[in-house]
């Protein structure tokens, strides 16, 4: 009889931990994407209009620099690019067109290759008001009689 208690308890115990791990899975060690220690990364911030887009490979030519489009890890967090419109929505990468004007923040793997953080669209228009000399129009000059 305490045989068949004993067993009860521990199918139940099994059938309790079987289900909770079905319910709370730990993806931490599935993880595939690059890791960086947070004290190692050096950010960039850029300016510019996009040269390249691909979204078969999820990338994107910016400032003649590759900047990929892929989850990350920062320590133990796993982050996700954010591709913004200008009011700060989330867009697709199919939304962002070559020669448009954006903001990246990233994190540098090389010289030229980065992975994007963010990218926001700039609106049309608002690139900065640039603020030129007007030179006076001449007077006309009458020769003299």
């Amino acid at each position: 009889m305490k045989f068949s208690i004993t067993c009860r308890k521990t199918i139940w115990i099994g059938l309790f931990f079987g289900i909770c791990g079905l319910l709370y899975p730990n993806y931490s060690g599935a993880f595939s994407g690059p890791t960086f220690v947070p004290a190692q990364i050096e950010y960039v911030r850029i300016n510019a209009t996009v040269m390249e887009v691909n979204t078969d490979k999820s990338y994107v030519v910016i400032a003649e620099k590759w900047f990929d489009i892929t989850e990350f890890k920062i320590g133990a967090e796993i982050y996700k690019t954010k591709l913004l419109d200008p009011e700060g929505k989330d867009i697709s990468l199919k939304s962002i067109k070559k020669a448009q004007r954006v903001i990246v923040l990233g994190i540098k793997l090389s010289k030229d290759r980065f992975i994007a953080d963010s990218i926001q669209v700039k609106a049309a228009g608002k690139e900065g008001l640039k603020k030129y000399q007007l030179i006076p129009q001449a007077r006309s000059i009458k020769p003299l009689p």
